[in-house]
């Protein structure tokens, strides 16, 4: 039994490091994340306007399967032709209410968070980016942008349902 849970182990550990190679070699053609109050590229040259060009990152196709709570969702992620991987993806920098809530106000904020999540993935095709390791095994960190390039985090944060997020102890709810 204990060598059949390693193999087991052994072999997630195996998939989610192809799957982040994969993505590192993905190309897709989603739009670039839109800040609310951000300008649109009017044409002009880096130079005319003094911007400064950001590197691209990977955008992965996805299909949300299920919303765990305001900042967790579980995805079917489009890594490669043909090639599918579903993993839990807990959002980047933000910190949403929690459904097993220390009080009723965290548990009622918890459902409205997770409610308008489910309502930002269900608007069109979903993109996933800015991937990293996340402090729990099982699901990895990263950032998920609607079909208009919009940051989902983002959006929950200026909605007030979230809170930026940096890592360390989280702050309570009640």
């Amino acid at each position: 039994m204990i060598a059949i849970l390693s193999t087991i182990r052994g072999l997630t550990a195996i998939a989610m490091a192809t799957v982040l190679c994969l993505i590192a070699l993905q190309d897709t053609t989603a739009p670039e994340p839109v800040a609310s109050n951000a300008r649109v590229d009017t044409g002009r040259s880096e130079k005319a306007t003094g911007s400064t060009l950001q590197p691209l990152k990977p955008r992965i196709p996805v299909e949300v399967i299920r919303i765990i709570d305001g900042d967790t969702v579980e995805v079917r992620a489009h890594i490669w032709l043909d090639q599918h991987v579903t993993t839990k993806v807990r959002i980047r920098s933000i910190d949403a209410p929690e459904r097993k809530a220390r009080c009723p106000l965290e548990a009622q904020m918890a459902e409205i968070s997770r409610d308008r999540l489910v309502t930002l993935m269900g608007t069109g095709p979903t993109f996933l980016t800015d991937l990293g390791k996340d402090k729990y095994g099982g699901r990895v960190l990263g950032s998920l942008l609607t079909s208009r390039g919009e940051d989902v985090g983002a959006i929950l944060v200026a909605s007030g349902l979230a809170r930026t997020y940096s890592g360390g102890r989280r702050l309570g709810w009640c």
